[in-house]
């Protein structure tokens, strides 16, 4: 995965020995640009992770062995990533105008399950513990997680772990039976909504272990 630094100076703490459960997707309901969400992050007690905008581009704010600011009491076991986007996007718009970010956002969730061994499944949050690791949204982890609503009913988490399967497979054994079902159940969501095969697009590279 290629990130580009903007590392922080502030607003950032230890994990205190936090294990990495739980990938986590955010909107950031504002912000036009990564260099205008690390200002942001500099002018207010908060961060994340990573940052991804409209066009797929990925920037780190805050170092993985650190705990960024951005969903309450789940800080010390998440791994973050705001998109540049808005919660109230719908499911098409997702498609049509901001397929390049869902690109990123997967590259960086098989980022995320090669470097930390998080599966590429929905996780669980319940009552306040992890019940599943795994992906999730910022809604999904309720009032002790800051009681934020984003991603949003629109945002196509399936579709973008599905491509993140893809990526690991693909670089792993492009040719395999599960890696060539991967290829036509993604295909069928892409062709339904006007985005390009992937027999059509080069595969992005993807950090190993």
């Amino acid at each position: 995965m290629k990130a580009e630094s903007m590392l922080l100076d502030r607003h950032f703490s230890s994990r205190e020995g936090g294990r990495v459960h739980l990938l986590v997707l955010h909107t950031t309901e504002g912000a036009g640009s990564l260099e205008e969400l690390r200002s942001i992050f500099e002018g207010e007690e908060a961060s994340s992770h990573y940052g991804i905008d409209a066009a797929g581009r990925i920037a780190q704010f805050v170092r993985d062995q650190d705990k960024a600011w951005t969903q309450c009491n789940f800080n010390p076991v998440c791994l973050s990533a705001e998109q540049v986007a808005f919660a109230e996007f719908s499911r098409a718009h997702w498609f049509r105008e901001r397929h390049a970010q869902l690109e990123g956002s997967a590259i960086w969730l098989a980022y995320g399950h090669i470097q930390y061994g998080v599966p590429l499944r929905p996780g669980k949050v319940e009552g306040g513990g992890i019940v599943h690791d795994g992906v999730v949204q910022h809604s999904d982890l309720g009032l002790i997680g800051c009681g934020h609503s984003d991603c949003g009913d629109g945002y196509p988490e399936g579709y973008v772990i599905l491509l993140a399967r893809y990526y690991i497979a693909h670089h792993l054994h492009p040719k395999a039976p599960y890696t060539l079902r991967l290829v036509r159940e993604i295909n069928n969501i892409r062709q339904h909504h006007g985005v390009p095969l992937l027999d059509n697009v080069a595969v992005p590279a993807i950090v190993s272990r």
